[in-house]
Formats: structure tokens, sequence, C-alpha cells
């Protein structure tokens, strides 16, 4: 028997779902990087705000100066914490196949006054 065709018509089945997991790996790295970067910019300003006792404009200011597509959800400053919530919207890369067309992630921080600031 002739088994030639057999193996070419597996292989092309098999290419689209390789195709899906490699695009499926690259837009999990891209969201990665993305919230890395995000967690970052939230360590960043609020070792910040508790080092330099910044004001809430300060704050805001400082995060628009790091990235201007940032949206501020929250912003609170006590005498015994600072808390910031921040959120990003990323467009998708491959996510556009599956009906995805953007990410939005978010990070949140909390740091106590006393608590002497961590720098990551």
């Amino acid at each position: 028997m002739d088994n030639k065709g057999q193996v070419l018509i597996i292989f092309l089945l098999i290419i689209p779902v390789l195709m899906l997991g490699a695009v499926y790996i690259i837009d999990n790295v891209y969201i990665a990087y993305h919230n890395n970067k995000l967690n970052e910019i939230n360590n960043l300003v609020i070792n910040d705000a508790v080092i330099n006792d910044l004001s809430t404009s300060e704050i805001r200011e400082y995060i628009k100066k790091n990235d201007e597509g940032i949206e501020i959800e929250f912003i609170l400053i006590s005498t015994d914490k600072v808390e910031i919530k921040l959120s990003k919207k990323i467009k998708s890369l491959f996510g556009i196949v599956v009906g995805k067309k953007s990410y939005t992630i978010k990070s949140n921080k909390t740091m106590k006054i006393m608590d002497k600031p961590i720098y990551q």
C-alpha cells in the first residue's frame, strides 16, 4: 500500500492546531509583559508616594509621566496606608482571530505608611 498521501493529510490537519498554539503563546506573553510593566509602575509610584509623601494630584501626574495609556481607577491616601488601583487596555495581537480585540489588565497595590518600602 502507498502511505505517502496519508502523511500529507495528517500534516495538513496538524498545521492549524500548531498555529493556534503559537498564537495563544504569543498573546499570553504579550499580556504578561504589559501586566508586569503595569505592576512595576504601580510599585514605583506607591513606594515614592510613601517616601516623599505625595499628594493625589502628584501621584496622578507621576503615573501619566510613566505611561499615558494607564487609567487610574482609585487612589486612597490615609494616615496609615496608600492604595492605588490602575488598569490599562491593550490591543490584542492575534486575539482578533477568536473575536477578542483588546484585553484589560489591572494592578492593585496597597502599602502601609509604617512599612518600609521595598524596591523590586
